[in-house]
């Protein structure tokens, strides 16, 4: 297998955060804050006991902070994947290799991260798919079948 098939397997891995994150970020937006705010916090697959009416009740600052906290928590997710689609699909299948260095460098910074946050949330009963082992899996799964641009002295063979 080579950085022809690594490619596709990281695009998938770039797939996931992007359609969670447009999922999420729709949900958020219109059914906690616009329509339905008295409606239970939905965060991935974890209904939380609480809503936006009663955080904002409690205190309206911190309501919205909450809020706009939401949104950027989906548009981050939505950036990250959709960047490691573009990296796979514009860099690692024209063999170049600064991106699969800089997807390494995202996948172990950015994954991850999140990856460490499952595994805390998971330990304290909050969330109990750790989802971004998925993203791991499959982007350093890619990457490791992509070594070959890494190995080259050159550019590798152009796109398929």
């Amino acid at each position: 297998m080579s950085h022809k098939q690594g490619w596709k397997i990281c695009f998938v891995a770039g797939l996931f955060p992007l359609t969670i994150g447009l999922m999420g970020y729709l949900t958020a937006f219109v059914m906690s804050i616009w329509l339905r705010p008295e409606e239970p916090v939905q965060v991935l697959w974890k209904t939380c006991s609480f809503s936006l009416k009663t955080v904002m009740e409690f205190d309206q600052e911190a309501g919205a902070l909450f809020g706009v906290a939401t949104l950027c928590f989906w548009q981050l997710l939505i950036v990250y994947g959709a960047m490691i689609c573009t990296l796979s699909f514009f860099g690692l299948r024209a063999g170049q290799r600064w991106a699969w260095y800089f997807m390494c460098a995202a996948l172990v910074w950015g994954a991850g991260n999140d990856t460490c946050a499952a595994i805390y949330l998971h330990v304290n009963d909050v969330m109990s798919i750790p989802t971004p082992f998925f993203v791991d899996g499959f982007g350093l799964a890619g990457l490791f079948f992509s070594r070959d641009i890494v190995r080259s002295g050159s550019q590798v063979s152009s796109p398929d």
